[in-house]
């Protein structure tokens, strides 16, 4: 099973680390005070930062440069024992100063510095501004290291709202730039971070090169990263699982049994036991009862995730059933259960606080500019009095003049009150999406401790494994829901960041296919794209990418076994008209008009079972409105169904 990565949470005791570098700047730093920094960094903490702060108050010290290493070197050390307010404190101090100074790679390192402290604050709108504005200036500046660290900043801060799209498209940024061999360390976490995305979403090709480039460096720059190591042995057996080839699936489990141990940590070594031997037993293979299986047993949660929690209690269920242990087997079944429940009610309560966040920052926008507009109306109030006292002819004159302006405030005040009823109309939409639908699927976890007390009761243990998967395909689904309803209310408050480029549409359609293959295989459905080398278009990648992960997903959901889905493109006008055309059920007229209605219900279930949150359809419409784009959908009962796109072509 995949375990959620705790990448982002090792980066952030990392990317402090530049403050640590008091670099070469140029600006003619005197240097016994840089020798001083070097020897108070290898200080003790507490001794090391009154030197510091001793230093900079010295009438002597008049370089401004090396001030704000001194500063940055303060903070790391402060960043585990003081408050976030008072961080915050220095992390100002430290942009200002650059900006004084003038120099545009420290401005950068300022801004990324304020975005970690705002993200230790959990202000997700704050964090996203200064690590913004980091990136824009680090490209200017040409500092490609404060560059990365920003990239991955904003990676961190969508694992934080759990928006894996966007997250991908910064990790994959921050990869592209990490390819130089002095960032070998930051690598060792991009790949491994960027390839738990991959497998996620079903990329098993991409996900294994990424963890063994991952593995290969870990071995070069941090041999000792037990942790990492056994992390990365997971996620390459999760991939081979996922493929079907169980002889490696269970030599790398082996290997992560090997790291496990080298943490000297029973409880992992508990989990990595209970994958090798889970692995066996589904491929077959005969498993015996030994010291493992009662060190097992009594193996404490302790220093793990949840994730690995989890996957423990179900990895147990099945040995146990194994054994003929039913009465164990039924205990853990229930405690899985119980644990994905709770999972989705914490995951769902993450993203629902995600998206008031971005809500309530809007609002305060909205909120602004009326208290600005009020402001300036009272002030021209005040003006038009004061100028009927000087003079009637001129008080005349200045009326009209300040009833134009009254005129054209109020014109601004009505349209910032009709943006907020708006919004207000957006939230009640979508609250009343997610009280309908999110419940709905929630409402699949319940009664399944009484399912599976009735199967142990009617000796059906054997039914146990199968409705492990049904939990795991019931939490992908609400996943997914929550996923689109993340992403749509983006687009409604206008959040989506939306950077057109170039894009090669071939090669990028190809690895969305790869991303559906064991999806489409599983369905004995052929899927396969036709399009030439020469189609190109203008678009935002993200936003391409998310309307044909739901184009060919659709496709896949209501085709049935043995069918078949193409992709096609061509130019036409200047414009490029993709088409994704199935042989499916297809869909009646009636429902056809309403696909892009967010207020009407209109979810179906799939020829496999699967089922929808009815959001995909509007967010492919409102995305590629946002790129200058459009989409049609053509389909007829029985014989399935086309989608086209239109984007602009790329000149």
């Amino acid at each position: 099973m995949i375990f959620r990565n705790r990448g982002f949470k090792i980066f952030r005791l990392s990317i402090f680390l530049f403050c640590l570098h008091a670099g070469n700047s140029g600006f003619g730093q005197n240097p016994n005070w840089s020798d001083s920094l070097e020897k108070y960094k290898r200080m003790p903490q507490q001794q090391g930062v009154q030197k510091m702060e001793a230093a900079i108050q010295r009438d002597d010290f008049t370089n401004d440069t090396l001030r704000f290493d001194y500063m940055g070197s303060i903070l790391f050390r402060y960043s585990r024992t003081k408050s976030t307010d008072t961080l915050l404190s220095i992390a100002s101090n430290m942009l200002s100063l650059a900006e004084q100074i003038g120099d545009s790679a420290r401005i950068a390192k300022g801004n990324l510095t304020k975005s970690w402290v705002y993200r230790d604050k959990g202000m997700i709108d704050s964090t996203l501004h200064f690590s913004q504005i980091a990136q824009k200036t680090a490209v200017q500046a040409g500092d490609s290291s404060i560059w990365l660290s920003s990239l991955n900043t904003l990676a961190a801060v969508y694992y934080d709202m759990k928006i894996d799209s966007l997250q991908m498209k910064y990790l994959k940024q921050a990869e592209e730039l990490s390819r130089n061999s002095r960032f070998a360390r930051e690598r060792v976490l991009i790949t491994s971070n960027l390839g738990y995305l991959y497998l996620k979403a079903g990329g098993n090709s991409m996900a294994k090169k990424l963890f063994l480039e991952s593995d290969s460096l870990t071995r070069r720059v941090a041999p000792s990263n037990y942790y990492g190591f056994y992390l990365n042995f997971n996620h390459l057996s999760d991939v081979w699982q996922n493929i079907g080839n169980w002889e490696k699936a269970i030599q790398n489990a082996d290997s992560m049994r090997h790291y496990a141990r080298l943490l000297q940590s029973r409880p992992h070594i508990s989990v990595s036991q209970a994958r090798y031997h889970y692995l066996k037993i589904k491929a077959g293979e005969k498993v015996t009862q030994g010291k493992w299986y009662e060190d097992l047993k009594n193996t404490s949660n302790n220093n793990l995730s949840p994730d690995e929690i989890k996957s423990l209690h179900y990895y147990t269920m099945v040995i146990d059933g194994n054994f003929g242990n039913y009465k164990e087997a039924y205990e853990k079944s229930y405690k899985y259960a119980e644990l994905i429940d709770s999972l989705n009610s914490e995951d769902l309560r993450d993203k629902i606080s995600s998206i008031r966040e971005l809500y309530a920052a809007e609002q305060r926008e909205g909120e602004i500019l009326r208290l600005e507009n009020e402001n300036r109306i009272s002030h021209l109030e005040s003006e038009k009095k004061q100028s009927r006292i000087i003079a009637l002819g001129s008080g005349f004159v200045l009326v009209l003049l300040a009833g134009g302006f009254l005129f054209v405030y109020n014109r601004k005040l009505n349209r910032a009150k009709q943006k907020l009823a708006e919004l207000n109309e957006t939230k009640d939409r979508f609250f009343a999406i997610i009280s309908h639908d999110v419940r709905n699927a929630t409402t699949a976890f319940q009664g399944l401790g009484k399912i599976i007390k009735k199967y142990v009761s009617q000796g059906k243990e054997e039914r146990l494994d199968s409705l492990g998967t049904k939990i795991d395909n019931e939490a992908d689904h609400l996943n997914g829901l929550l996923d689109n309803l993340l992403n749509w209310s983006m687009t409604q408050l206008k959040a989506v960041p939306t950077k057109p480029e170039k894009l090669e549409l071939k090669k990028r359609t190809q690895s969305i296919i790869e991303l559906f293959q064991n999806h489409a295989s599983s369905k004995d459905i052929v899927l396969e794209s036709k399009l030439d080398e020469n189609i190109k278009a203008v678009a935002d990648p993200n936003a391409y990418d998310l309307v044909m992960r739901n184009l060919v997903n659709n496709a896949i959901k209501f085709t049935a076994p043995g069918g078949k889905i193409t992709i096609t493109g061509v130019l036409s006008n200047h414009t490029v008209k993709l088409q994704v055309r199935d042989n499916g059920r297809g869909i009646p007229q009636e429902k056809l008009e309403k696909l892009f209605d967010i207020d009407s219900k209109k979810t179906t279930k799939g020829t496999g079972g699967e089922r929808g949150s009815g959001l995909g359809l509007v967010l492919c419409k409102e995305y590629l409105e946002l790129n200058g784009g459009k989409i049609k959908l053509e389909s007829e009962p029985g014989k399935g169904t086309t989608a086209t796109v239109e984007l602009k072509t790329a000149a």
